[in-house]
């Protein structure tokens, strides 16, 4: 069986990025415009400046609370499971002990 080769060159994006709209959070340097070399030489009409592309800087997104309100519904989701999880190993502990449930059940893989 031939193995599965990896993406080399795909960024990780989590949820509350992808949830993001592009350029959130991030500001964006003023671009100068670029000068033609030699416009009097050049045949034509006079070029108009082309503006250099903007640079890109990271830019806070706010305080601490702000990066990191997805948080609260992570630990919201994991509270439910863990009191799921908590109740499925009480019913089934009633149902092994005081239902004859647990007797077929060690009359099965004796």
């Amino acid at each position: 069986m031939a193995k599965k080769k990896k993406a080399k060159h795909k960024k990780k994006v989590h949820r509350h990025q992808a949830n993001r709209p592009r350029g959130a959070g991030t500001a964006t340097v003023a671009a100068t415009t670029a000068a033609p070399t030699d416009a009097a030489s050049a045949p034509g009409p006079s070029p108009t400046p082309v503006p250099a592309p903007a640079a890109v800087v990271p830019v806070s997104s706010g305080t601490s609370a702000a990066r990191t309100s997805y948080v609260a519904g992570d630990v919201k989701r994991i509270g439910i499971l863990v009191v799921s999880c908590v109740a499925a190993e009480l019913i089934l502990w009633y149902l092994f002990t005081y239902t004859g449930l647990g007797s077929a059940a060690y009359g099965l893989i004796k």
